[in-house]
């Protein structure tokens, strides 16, 4: 037995854990609703993977201009993409659009706590779960590529007791791509910061659908 196979072990079942444990959290959301249920179940994974972080975890989060601006790039293109996409995913699967007006209409209105506060903590210990534990796992027994499918099958599974279709396969999507990023970069900040300027523009710029 090598050195470091203990420490993969429990690599790996740190993150099959918050695998579960995300999953429950998301489960929680049609009693108490998505912000409170996945929020509360994202800050509590992202600041238990930061406490027993590796140095490696830590590492990919120091940021650099370079990173921010890659990550700004990477989602705009991937909104601009979203956009373009959704009048031709609308016309080929009618059924979606009271799926994605659902989850709009539970998201609700972002207020200016969210917005600036909220969505900003809940995206970054997000990234830390999922792009840094549960992409760090998987990477050690798969090349980048099964790792970026492995991990973006994983996280839309782990958002599907939520009820929504839409947001699983929007999940597999997007996952996919930030664990892409995550390889191609190595680092969680250029991830973090794609994800936010999606869900900026997606959820307050321009929403796929108009709400009352």
């Amino acid at each position: 037995m090598s050195v470091s196979e203990p420490g993969l072990a429990g690599d790996r079942v740190r993150a099959l854990a918050m695998i579960a444990a995300w999953a429950v959290g998301a489960s929680l959301s049609r009693v108490f609703g998505i912000w409170p249920a996945v929020g509360i179940t994202a800050s509590a994974l992202g600041a238990s993977a930061l406490a027993t972080g590796s140095p490696t975890l830590l590492s990919a989060l120091r940021p650099t201009l370079l990173q921010v601006a890659i990550g700004v790039q990477v989602g705009l293109v991937m909104a601009l993409g979203t956009w373009a996409l959704w009048p031709v995913a609308t016309g080929w699967f009618p059924a979606i659009v009271p799926d994605v007006t659902r989850l709009y209409v539970a998201f609700g209105h972002p207020g200016p706590i969210v917005i600036f506060l909220l969505l900003p903590l809940v995206v970054a210990c997000e990234e830390i779960v999922w792009r840094g534990v549960v992409h760090r796992a998987l990477s050690q027994r798969l090349d980048w590529l099964p790792t970026a499918f492995a991990c973006a099958a994983l996280y839309a599974l782990a958002h599907s007791p939520i009820g929504s279709p839409a947001l699983v396969l929007t999940c597999l999507c997007v996952g996919f791509c930030w664990d892409l990023l995550r390889s191609a970069t190595g680092s969680l900040v250029a991830v973090f910061v794609a994800h936010l300027v999606w869900d900026l523009a997606v959820l307050v710029l321009r929403p796929l659908v108009v709400l009352p």
